[in-house]
């Protein structure tokens, strides 16, 4: 929850509405920007079970938002059902990886970003097996 608040904070400052010519007071008067009330409004992720291993022919069977969407990354396995309609950059790019290994694309579109990682942990679901 702290870090949602300071997320949040962040997002303030790094505004229109933060100013050097207007005190945090008159900038909290302003409205928040758009981006800021989505984060607001968007609903708490629900907690992570506890840890399973799955194949990646277990993720294989997951490929469609028929079956569920789901996707290993970096050595985890994610439930990305849920996002696929909230992906920025559209639903097609969460869809194009469902069921594979997707790693590499992953780093390669958000290496060193730490909001992109910080929301596929809300998806987590277990460990992908090695071998």
């Amino acid at each position: 929850m702290r870090f949602n608040t300071l997320l949040v904070f962040a997002l303030f400052l790094a505004s229109s509405q933060a100013r050097p010519d207007r005190s945090l007071k008159q900038a909290a008067i302003a409205p928040a920007p758009q981006a800021v009330r989505d984060l607001l409004q968007a609903p708490a992720p629900a907690p992570a079970p506890a840890a399973t291993t799955y194949t990646l022919a277990d993720v294989a069977t997951r490929n469609s938002l028929t079956t569920g969407v789901w996707a290993a990354i970096n050595g985890k396995v994610y439930d990305l059902t849920a996002w696929v309609p909230q992906h920025p950059g559209g639903a097609d790019r969460i869809l194009a990886i469902a069921g594979t290994d997707a790693s590499d694309q992953f780093n390669a579109q958000h290496a060193g970003d730490p909001t992109p990682a910080y929301y596929l942990d809300t998806f987590y679901i277990g460990d992908l097996a090695q071998g």
